[in-house]
């Protein structure tokens, strides 16, 4: 498509990068920590290539811990509930190996990407907040944030971080000593940007007061807060079938996984090539195309709802427009994606 592709010549290797891991001895408690960042260079992301770890002591990616690469210097490693950091006794946390498309790539000597600590001790009143890692939008109601623990009572008193004002953002109910259910309030929100929300302490009307949770005063998490999806409305020209890529800007996309819901387009039509947080390319699979278009006419091709990880967003009215659609005939087989 254009007249440079005939000289671009043809690939026969792909070259990787050897991957590095920078040094970092960050204290980390063993179940109270929820995340940990990694930096250094050469890391790969999906769905093009992927970046894997081997960690001493072993755990697995998927089962005990979600690794998601946001750029070839920066990764964070994020630890699912109920899972810890580090079994037994504490020490150093260490990446081995990676693989970030070119195969196993052993990491000289094992390098330290953290200092594990056992978590501190519960208070001696018996008052806890448990770690959950539910996930929630930053506006919409479509789950409630459900508070864990023991020892709570109808006056219970929560300081998070970022702030949140009971009564003001959010309303609380009691549900029992070790349950509290928290509602957003309209035109409020869980977190202005996305990312962990954080209990530092909770008092339940005892004479010790303000009680402190978590270890090393970081607190404790109780939900990942996911930015509020937003699509960006556009009529760019696009073939019924000619046109294989699809652009889809917008805003909040999460690099764990991004699904749209188009229309008239069918799920099974289309493959998401690449996902980045503000714009997503959708591949058309063989024999498929993106809407049925007579000739002469158009379609336009509508997202009405959005799930980046806290259920479906639906989109106002009849959604946002992302694409005009124009039936295929011999001579057009170039459209707004065309490159010259």
């Amino acid at each position: 498509v254009g007249p440079t592709e005939a000289k671009k010549g043809r690939t026969v290797a792909t070259i990787f990068e050897d991957p590095q891991v920078n040094k970092n001895t960050k204290v980390i408690y063993r179940t109270h920590t929820h995340q940990l960042w990694v930096t250094g260079a050469g890391f790969t992301k999906a769905p093009q290539y992927s970046t894997t770890i081997t960690l001493d002591p072993p755990l697995e990616a998927g089962e005990d811990y979600s690794l998601v690469v946001y750029n070839r210097t920066h990764m964070l490693l994020s630890l699912f509930e109920g899972k810890s950091w580090k079994e037994g006794s504490e020490g150093k946390l260490k990446i081995t190996h990676m693989n970030t498309g070119a195969g196993q790539f052993a990491v000289k000597n094992g390098v330290q990407i953290a200092t594990v600590k056992s978590d501190e001790d519960d208070h001696p009143s018996g008052v806890t907040v448990t770690r959950t890692t539910q996930t929630l939008y930053q506006t919409a109601a479509i789950r409630k944030l459900v508070i864990q623990g023991s020892g709570f009572t109808d006056d219970t008193d929560l300081t998070f971080d970022p702030p949140l004002e009971k009564n003001k953002d959010y309303t609380q109910r009691f549900v029992d000593a070790n349950k509290l259910v928290l509602s957003l309030k309209k035109k409020r929100k869980w977190r202005w940007e996305g990312g962990p929300l954080i209990v530092k302490s909770i008092d339940v009307g005892l004479k010790s007061g303000e009680i402190k949770v978590g270890s090393g005063g970081q607190g404790i998490q109780v939900a990942n807060i996911l930015f509020d999806p937003t699509i960006e409305e556009s009529e760019r020209i696009i073939f019924a079938s000619h046109t294989r890529r699809l652009v889809i800007r917008g805003t909040g996309f999460s690099l764990e996984g991004t699904e749209l819901t188009l229309r008239p387009t069918k799920r099974k039509a289309y493959e998401i090539e690449s996902l980045e947080m503000t714009e997503i390319v959708l591949l058309l699979n063989e024999g498929e195309e993106w809407a049925p278009v007579e000739e002469g006419k158009s379609k336009h091709i509508y997202v009405s709802k959005v799930d980046t990880g806290a259920g479906e967003v639906i989109m106002d009215e009849e959604g946002v427009i992302v694409a005009k659609v124009e039936a295929d005939v011999d001579d057009n087989n170039c459209d707004d994606s065309c490159e010259w």
